[in-house]
Formats: C-alpha cells, sequence, structure tokens
C-alpha cells in the first residue's frame, strides 16, 4: 500500500484545523489543515445536553470533502450530514478527476469557509476550488490545477500531519517544503480564492518542516520537525503578517513536539511529541499533553503544564469556546489506533482536566483523526474506512454517541465545513 493523507478540513479552534491523515496507522502521508475561522455558521440549534441534532434547520448540518484515491480515476467526493442525524453522499456532486494514482504525498486546506484547496505532491499540481455554501457543491477555479513543482518538497508521515494550512482569517496559505527546508506562502483573493505568492517567499524553515499551525489569534506560525513515524525532533516559531503572508523573526526552539494546536484566544499551544511508529512501545510512547504559554511579543513557547494522558497523543483539536481540548493517539498496548479523550481548559493557567467517561468509545472504531465543525456542535473523525459523527454536549463537552457510520475509501484526505 502506499502512503496516503488523512487530511481534515474543518475549523477548528486553530484553525485555522485542521486536517489530518487518510490511511492505514502505519501506511499514510500528508494530512492538511483546517481553513479559516471566520466561515459562516450554521443556523441550526443543538441540545446541551447533547441529543439529536434535528433542530430547526431543515438542510444539511455540514459537509466533508474528501479525495477519493481508491476510485478509477480518482476524484473528490463530498458528503453531508443531515437534519435526520445521517451521513450520506452529497447528491449531484459533479465529477472533480484529480490526475495521480497515489495523490502521494497531498494535503488539504481550506480558507474563509469557501475554498477548498488540494495539493498533490506527485502530481505537483495545486486544485483549487470554491464551495457552495448551501449545497456543498465544489467548482474549480479559473485556470485550476495549477502547475506546483514546489510540492514535491511536501513531507509524509505515518501519523496525522497538518503540512498546508491557512490563518484564522484564511488570508494566508502556507505549505511546508521539507526536501529543500522551505516554507511557502500565498495570499488568497477574498473575492477569486487566487493565489499570490508573498512578497521574500519560499522563506528558510530553519529546520526540514513536518508540521505547520497558527496561534489561535494568526500572529505567529509554528513549524516542527520529526521523522516519518511522527517522533518530534525540533521546532521553529515565525511572526506572520495576516495581510502581506511574509514571514519574520524566525526562531528556534529547544522543543521536540511532534505537532501543536493554539487556542482561539491565542494564549496557549498544546503540543505531543509523538514518539511512535516501528520503535518499542513500552518505552517509545509519551502518554501526556503539553501546554505552553505563547510570547505575545516573539511567539516563543514557554511550558506551563503536562497533562497526563490514558492513550499517547499523536494529535489534538481545540473546541472553538476553547473551553474543551480533544486527543486522538495511540494505544500503548495494541501501538494502534485509541480512543478520544477530551479535557477541559482552564484559560487561566493552561491545566487539562479530564472530562467524565474520558477516553470515550463512542465510535464503532476508534479513530484514526477527527476534527470539530465551525459551531463546536459536532465531532466528526475517520477510521481507517468509515466517516463517523457525534453530537457534542456544547456545557460539558462530553460527545454522545456516534451515529450510523459511513463507509468510504480508507485512503482519503479529507476536511469539513458548516453550510
Amino acid at each position: 500500500m502506499t502512503m496516503q493523507v488523512r487530511t481534515l478540513f474543518t475549523l477548528t479552534v486553530t484553525l485555522a484545523i485542521l486536517g489530518l491523515a487518510g490511511c492505514d496507522r502505519y501506511n499514510c502521508a500528508t494530512a492538511a489543515q483546517l481553513g479559516s475561522s471566520t466561515c459562516s455558521t450554521g443556523s441550526s440549534t443543538v441540545s446541551s445536553s447533547g441529543g439529536g441534532g434535528s433542530g430547526t434547520n431543515s438542510g444539511p448540518l455540514a459537509f466533508i470533502e474528501f479525495a477519493e484515491t481508491s476510485a478509477v480515476p480518482n476524484q473528490m467526493s463530498g458528503v453531508e450530514f443531515t437534519a435526520a442525524d445521517v451521513l450520506e453522499p452529497i447528491p449531484s456532486f459533479p465529477s472533480t478527476t484529480l490526475p495521480d494514482s497515489t495523490l502521494d504525498p497531498s494535503a488539504l486546506a481550506v480558507a474563509q469557509g469557501k475554498f477548498l484547496y488540494m495539493a498533490d505532491g506527485s502530481a505537483q499540481k495545486m486544485f483549487a476550488y470554491s464551495i457552495d455554501a448551501n449545497t456543498g457543491i465544489i467548482s474549480a477555479l479559473s485556470g485550476s490545477p495549477f502547475a506546483a513543482s514546489y510540492l514535491a518538497g511536501l513531507p509524509m508521515a505515518n501519523v496525522p500531519l497538518l503540512s498546508m494550512v491557512t490563518n484564522p482569517t484564511g488570508t494566508v496559505l502556507l505549505i511546508a517544503d521539507q526536501t529543500n527546508s522551505l516554507i511557502y506562502s500565498f495570499t488568497i483573493d477574498a473575492t477569486t480564492g487566487a493565489l499570490t505568492a508573498a512578497t521574500g517567499s519560499p522563506f528558510p524553515s530553519l529546520i526540514k518542516p513536518s508540521n505547520l499551525a497558527t496561534d489561535g489569534l494568526g500572529r505567529f506560525l509554528y513549524v516542527t520537525q520529526g521523522d516519518i513515524n511522527g517522533q518530534g525532533q525540533s521546532m521553529a516559531v515565525f511572526s506572520l503578517d495576516g495581510t502581506t503572508g511574509s514571514l519574520t523573526d524566525g526562531a528556534q526552539m529547544a522543543l521536540n513536539m511532534w505537532t501543536v494546536v493554539g487556542d482561539p484566544a491565542g494564549k496557549f499551544m498544546f503540543g505531543a511529541d509523538g514518539e511512535v511508529g516501528t520503535k518499542p512501545p513500552s518505552n517509545a510512547l509519551d502518554e501526556h499533553l503539553y501546554t505552553f504559554s505563547i510570547n505575545a511579543n516573539t511567539g516563543v513557547l514557554t511550558q506551563v503544564a503536562s497533562t497526563v494522558t490514558v492513550n499517547a497523543p499523536t494529535a489534538a483539536i481545540v473546541h472553538p469556546t476553547g473551553s474543551f481540548v480533544y486527543v486522538f493517539g495511540i494505544d500503548p498496548s495494541l501501538n494502534f489506533d485509541a480512543p478520544v479523550e477530551g479535557f477541559a481548559l482552564n484559560d487561566t493557567t493552561g491545566a487539562l482536566i479530564a472530562l467524565q467517561g474520558s477516553p470515550f468509545s463512542v465510535f464503532g472504531t476508534n479513530p484514526y483523526d477527527g476534527q470539530l465543525d465551525p459551531t463546536g456542535a459536532y465531532l466528526f473523525v475517520h477510521s481507517n474506512d468509515v466517516f463517523e459523527v457525534s453530537i457534542l454536549n456544547t456545557t460539558t463537552g462530553v460527545p454522545g454517541q456516534a451515529f450510523s457510520p459511513l463507509q468510504v475509501p480508507s485512503n482519503l484526505p479529507w476536511v469539513v465545513i458548516d453550510p
């Protein structure tokens, strides 16, 4: 099996997501990330008790867009979560052929809730689409796909990976070139979705970039370096101009995080150092999630908390309210996907307290990765060959029992948006 992506496209708290990889645990490629924190939200009402999602909105409650890599030919596909609490294919979804047979490496990202970017590293092409917020239907932007030789440098890994991200407002698209230790930065036209290289791009990344993430306010870009098994090795931080896309004041940090994600207030970053894959699980898995405060002037991180987890985190997402953090990772006894863990965030100290019932066994299979929709009402996960969704109790953060799963190709990059 070739390496493939698991990418999640949803505005999560950091969101600027978003996304993750899409194949089995030990055979994945680069995952994409979220998008804009300003996309339109749905009008449905959701019970804070975690009940059904059939509120006042009779239309779809959320959409999943994904690259179907097991189809012939490969293509973009779409799924909707309906007011009847059903995951089903989006009706009349257009034929959107993707040329490469493997999509290795690849990444997905969404911007401003209305533009979707699919990076195909093997074909060295960037596919760009607009998204109909009412139907989830995508349409190719003028000139798409675009030649993009720099995508050949996209990283790959056996764990969730965020190698292409946007800032929270969706005005800048950032892409990791691990081969050449560069970061490519593009501004995004709010009307057309056209990408324009930022002045000075590409920028030296100081390290060989694996994962990218911004803080919740979009002031800083964080770059992590790790091996293909997801073991964090080094980090760097840059000041990010959300208007011009420029990266300045780069500095390395003596932190070995594999991936980090920020809270929406821009106060904290949460990190997992990974350490998974082929190494002996008894001494390789780190069962902690680390909380870092952010220096408001430089972006440099300082550890303020270390939270013991049941399983070994490989990725985390933050609720749009900043109240909860959800963790995906590895079961140390099996060295394979583990149940989702959830924590309440103390927004003063950065401390994390396990939610009641965590880890949560609400999904049919333990998820590889997941993302929240922009409203924070729904938790979507991908578990090898299925999508599942749970409605969150917005008061306690506890996920309800998942609805019937939808069978999908196991190797895919994917993202979630609200109508």
